[in-house]
């Protein structure tokens, strides 16, 4: 097995939470001292980050072509051949079989509670100020910090940010805040985040949403979320409709 192969393994394993204390232990401390394993952790975190957000939007999307599909099936008219309607039926049940088999896989992967709405629509922005390509050793603090955000350590990542001076960074650092559970820290972070160049205008007000939702104020939350539905940006913009109805009911 190849080198970039054995990292593929332990890397999904790793990040599905499937190694045991003994290999857990085993792949940290590897980790600590092996810059190639730090790429290759912190490329495949950002873009499993990428295709959870992708596939969420898919799923939805995939689902309501297929209601429409079956709703066209209904008023057709009978036909007096009774066995070509079932033939007709198994392209559409094939497609609504894939489409669960997916639906299924995600959900599986995201472990998110249906009964709270934070942890269902809270994921991680993947990191779009550092390029990390695989191959490169990790010299600059930029790189290094991203790694520990992308490895999910949180205060790791806060203090290697510390000593950062990037444009957006901030969002960042909000979102390391919120996984601690400081949500006042992070809500002021957003508050004071300048997106006049980036364009964060969707990210800010997303984030935004969540932590006052953490702290209670549902009416801000809604706010929020109705920066998002109305914005001409993509980003979250279907979860910010799903989320108000949600907090509306």
């Amino acid at each position: 097995m190849s080198t970039e192969a054995k990292y593929f393994e332990l890397i999904t394993a790793y990040l599905k939470n499937e190694l045991t204390k003994f290999e857990l232990e085993a792949f940290e401390k590897e980790l600590a001292t092996n810059s190639a394993l730090q790429k290759e952790l912190a490329f495949q975190a950002n873009l499993q980050a990428v295709w959870k957000e992708e596939t969420a939007l898919d799923i939805k999307s995939q689902f309501q072509t297929l209601e429409k599909e079956l709703s066209t099936k209904q008023q057709d008219k009978p036909s007096t051949k009774p066995k070509s309607k079932v033939i007709a039926m198994r392209p559409i049940l094939a497609i609504a079989a894939s489409i669960l088999l997916v639906a299924g896989f995600f959900f599986l992967q995201t472990n998110n509670s249906s009964a709270d709405p934070f942890s269902k629509y809270f994921s991680d922005y993947p990191n779009e100020l550092v390029s990390i390509e695989r191959g490169e050793s990790i010299e600059e603090q930029g790189q290094k910090a991203f790694v520990l955000y992308g490895e999910k350590k949180y205060q790791a990542a806060l203090d290697a940010f510390s000593s950062l001076d990037l444009e957006g960074l901030d969002l960042y650092r909000a979102i390391c805040y919120m996984h601690l559970s400081d949500y006042e820290k992070a809500l002021s972070l957003l508050q004071n985040l300048d997106i006049t160049n980036l364009g964060y205008t969707n990210q800010k007000a997303w984030y935004s949403a969540l932590c006052y939702m953490k702290l209670g104020d549902y009416l801000q939350a809604k706010q929020q979320l109705e920066i998002v539905k109305n914005s001409k940006d993509s980003f979250r913009k279907k979860s910010a409709v799903s989320l108000i109805n949600e907090l509306s009911k």
